[in-house]
């Protein structure tokens, strides 16, 4: 391990902690008791703060706990990063959106001109040809913010209830160029995925929710009871790369006596949704059950056909 990388762990190991003995260090990175001693006079250079206790007892005391304290990437994980924030661009609706250009500047500027030129070389010879974001999404914050601290909202949705009705999301995710939420309704007591671009109305709310472990019980109680039918299809090798570059919560793919198998279950309502998704597999799609789907599966093909005859 490069010290400059070891520096970097000890770092983060030390910054969480109120006190360290020199014989923790020396054990947790495997280093001799000389480089622990000079590993701490680097780590104190690089904003570590403490005060040596003496004695049989003593110890290394930190002054400040969760320092920030600054970090020495290497080459390749400052390439990383750049890479990261060359992608996420294309996801143009985020609530951090003009951030990205913020963070590339800052890290760029605070890079040799050497390294700026290396990162500058790679990043006009790779493109990313993913969907961008197809919608703008004006409640964004509120939503991430309404996730990650289990706060319930007010909302109506284009989709499904048009009239604001109290909601708690319990996740967030990107398919397809779309942003979509989990959301339970407290009203109905339902769930719904929802995208969110159709939200017309959000606000947030002092009224008190479910927690969420409440919250993951009644999903995985409700979503099994809605999706109610399971199907089975076997993919082709170009398959399962297409199904898995799209590939749905609901939706599993699983290898299972030398085949690959697209697994999952659905609602009778969505079963043309579903019929839609095997459909754009082409011939890399081959319905095992149930018969109903299959069924619609011909019948729409059958309208394809039609349309060329």
């Amino acid at each position: 391990m490069k010290k400059s990388e070891r520096l970097n762990k000890e770092l983060i190991y030390l910054s969480y902690r109120k006190e360290f003995h020199l014989k923790e260090l020396e054990n947790e990175f495997n280093i001799s008791e000389r480089t622990a001693l000079r590993d701490i006079a680097n780590l104190e250079e690089l904003g570590l703060n403490f005060y040596v206790e003496k004695g049989r007892y003593g110890a290394y005391h930190l002054t400040q706990n969760r320092l920030w304290v600054p970090i020495n990437f290497e080459l390749e994980e400052i390439n990383a990063i750049f890479f990261a924030l060359k992608a996420l661009n294309k996801m143009t609706t985020t609530p951090f959106s003009n951030a990205y250009n913020q963070i590339y500047h800052k890290l760029m500027k605070s890079l040799p001109t050497s390294r700026q030129e290396n990162i500058l070389k790679q990043q006009n010879v790779v493109s990313y040809h993913q969907q961008p974001t197809l919608h703008n999404v004006n409640y964004f914050k509120i939503l991430i913010s309404a996730a990650s601290e289990n706060t319930v909202l007010k909302l109506s949705s284009k989709q499904y209830f048009k009239q604001s009705e109290y909601v708690q999301i319990s996740e967030i995710f990107y398919q397809q160029g779309n942003w979509f939420c989990n959301l339970y309704n407290l009203n109905q007591q339902k769930w719904f995925i929802a995208r969110c671009d159709q939200i017309s109305y959000c606000k947030v709310t002092t009224k008190i929710g479910k927690s969420k472990k409440e919250l993951k019980v009644l999903h995985d109680s409700f979503y099994k009871k809605y999706y109610s039918i399971p199907y089975s299809c076997e993919l082709t090798k170009n398959g399962k790369e297409a199904a898995s570059l799209d590939l749905y919560p609901t939706m599993r793919i699983t290898e299972e006596n030398g085949k690959t198998l697209l697994t999952g279950s659905y609602n009778p309502s969505e079963l043309y949704y579903l019929v839609n998704y095997l459909i754009g597999l082409g011939s890399n799609v081959r319905i095992n059950h149930p018969i109903e789907l299959r069924d619609a599966y011909l019948k729409e093909l059958k309208k394809i056909i039609n349309m060329y005859e």
